[in-house]
């Protein structure tokens, strides 16, 4: 059952979107992005943003579900997709790519299902979700192709769920996160 909660969104999700966008060219680079692509990238991330600023200050918003649970669904699921993941191409095992690969999950989560979701709200909370995914999805195409635009959308799906069943965008950054500190493991 939902529960009504009063939030007051401030400037601290633009905040964490800025600052934290400013590590995600270093984080490219580890990955071997070119630098015209890695301005794609950056572009995009910032019309998102600043196409999203408009968004209402306070807002009511109703609570499916608790982030643990949340969270949990989300790691089981990305557990799982991971473990039907094709071999990981060779790379070496760095504390810098895992602590960027933190620091992208949550700016990106600031921005997709703190900002943009929140602007698109007003169309509902399933336009919200598909086409926060949708976004999320065609953002990441000059990262990683065509090829992975499925599961990236799926995971778009994932955490814009997480977003509308906790009302906070906490529970999806730990997912993202979880999610990215897996791909580099592997």
């Amino acid at each position: 059952m939902s529960q009504p909660v009063a939030l007051r969104r401030t400037s601290i999700d633009a905040a964490i979107v800025a600052g934290l966008l400013l590590l995600v060219p270093f984080r490219l680079m580890l990955v071997g992005l070119t630098i015209p692509r890695t301005l794609i990238l950056l572009a995009c991330y910032g019309a998102i943003g600043g196409l999203s600023m408009a968004a209402t200050k306070k807002v009511t918003v109703h609570v499916h579900l608790g982030p643990l649970t949340a969270v949990a669904i989300g790691a089981a699921a990305v557990g799982a997709a991971s473990l039907w993941a094709g071999p990981a191409p060779a790379r070496s095992l760095d504390a810098i790519a895992v602590v960027l690969g933190i620091a992208a999950a949550i700016s990106e989560e600031a921005l997709f299902r703190g900002l943009l979701f929140q602007r698109l709200e007003r169309f509902g909370a399933m336009a919200a979700v598909v086409i926060g995914a949708l976004v999320f999805a065609l953002v990441h195409v000059p990262l990683y192709g065509t090829a992975a635009f499925s599961v990236d959308f799926a995971a778009g799906l994932l955490l814009g769920w997480q977003r509308w069943a906790t009302g906070g965008w906490g529970a999806s950054a730990t997912t993202h996160a979880v999610a990215n500190v897996l791909a580099v493991l592997r």
